[in-house]
């Protein structure tokens, strides 16, 4: 028994990392870390090498959703959850008793996960407490997942549950069509600043705010400050790295998610030069626009403007890439959007591109809260017991009494 307690104990030491010590949440991110690298990178690996990635996806898939399964949160008595099709689309609806609601706004949530993983009732938690500071109803959409279904199909499943809701079946949970926001995380935060773009385009002005929380709006740079951050003080962790994230964008988009093309992508060898030169492109994703000290000469190196582009996977990519259906960030027609809180967190690769959807969309003239939370990491909203993320909603609790 010795023995195996002293193997087991070398072993955890060799393969530890560190994770940054003033991150918030450490002792149990330092563990949920260590329990995703183990399980879903390094048994990832081998998986894909034996069966490729979209295989791997599917064990990622299981492995991300097995914690909020293992551990079922309690419900309140006076909430309903319920499962409804709308426009053909699954969705989970949340409704406060009569004594429990406090508005007759609404909340459109989609979740995320990558477009390729997790599931509305992973988000329970996070919904729950949300839906208890404003007593509001709420209807998460479980859209199709990549690879099965690959972009645009998100995109129009949330643009039709959209519509049909905010036009008619609002109606029927005793909704105010004035009063709904329109909300998501991560990849989720995508899905949704997406459709309020659509909607605008189209002249349909069904939300009254636009909520997204580290939300990924660009994709099309992997150089920025934060991506270099997470190189230089926790490497190799599991905390949404470069390559589990690059490679959802390649299964999202359809391509070949090789790990060939997951490396041309991380040394921004994705995009033709024609595009990456546009001075529009440029202006959107400027550094120059960040806090100055994310961009400190002690921690931050200047992309070099002399990478070639991949002659196989920038056309494929470019492609996308100039669609703000994909990379909203690239929009140009912004005025007149919802106005918008935008979370963006410390420890997150996708810190930056939050930032500079927010700064855009201010020189827009569209009306931006920007709340940033220096210790806070990507996936802080399903990391239950956290002062952390009480906080967050707290503040995003703030900020939707306001409007709904």
């Amino acid at each position: 028994m010795f023995v195996w307690t002293g193997i087991i104990v070398i072993f955890l030491a060799l393969i530890h990392i560190p994770i940054p010590n003033d991150i918030c949440d450490r002792v149990k991110l330092q563990t949920l870390e260590l329990l995703l690298r183990l399980s879903n990178e390094y048994l990832g690996n081998l998986v894909e090498n034996l069966s490729g990635p979209k295989v791997r996806n599917i064990f990622t898939r299981f492995w991300l959703a097995l914690p909020f399964y293992i551990f079922p949160i309690r419900y309140p008595d006076w909430l309903k959850i319920e499962t409804i099709y709308i426009a053909g689309v699954k969705c989970r609806t949340y409704t406060p008793s009569k004594n429990f609601r406090k508005t007759d706004g609404a909340i459109i949530y989609v979740h995320g996960g990558g477009f390729c993983s997790l599931s509305p009732k992973c988000f329970d938690s996070m919904l729950v407490n949300l839906i208890t500071n404003l007593g509001c109803f709420v209807i998460s959409i479980d859209y199709d997942w990549a690879p099965e279904s690959v972009y645009p199909r998100q995109v129009n499943q949330i643009e039709e549950v959209v519509t049909e809701f905010c036009e008619s079946s609002y109606a029927n949970f005793n909704v105010d069509p004035n009063s709904i926001v329109i909300m998501g995380d991560s990849a989720g935060g995508n899905l949704s600043t997406v459709t309020a773009q659509r909607c605008k385009r189209k002249g349909k002005n069904y939300f009254k705010a636009q909520v997204l929380i580290y939300p990924v709006v660009s994709a099309l740079d992997f150089a920025t400050p934060s991506f270099q951050q997470y190189y230089n003080e926790y490497p190799n962790t599991a905390i949404l790295n470069p390559n589990i994230l690059t490679r959802w964008y390649l299964l999202y988009l359809g391509i070949p998610a090789t790990q060939k093309n997951i490396k041309k992508c991380l040394s921004n060898q994705h995009l033709e030069e024609d595009f990456k030169n546009d001075e529009r492109v440029k202006e959107s994703i400027d550094h120059n626009h960040l806090p100055q000290p994310f961009t400190n000469p002690d921690n931050y190196r200047k992309p070099s403007d002399k990478i070639k582009p991949c002659p196989e996977l920038a056309p494929l990519y470019t492609k996308f890439a100039k669609n703000p259906d994909f990379c909203p960030l690239i929009a140009e027609d912004m005025e007149n959007l919802p106005e918008a809180l935008i979370i963006t967190c410390g420890y997150d690769i996708l810190r930056d591109e939050g930032i500079l959807y927010a700064k855009k969309l201010t020189r827009k003239g569209v009306p931006v809260d920007w709340k940033h939370y220096p210790l806070a990491y990507h996936g802080i909203m399903n990391m239950p017991y956290s002062e952390q993320r009480t906080q967050i909603i707290r503040d995003i609790s703030v900020y939707l009494e306001k409007r709904i």
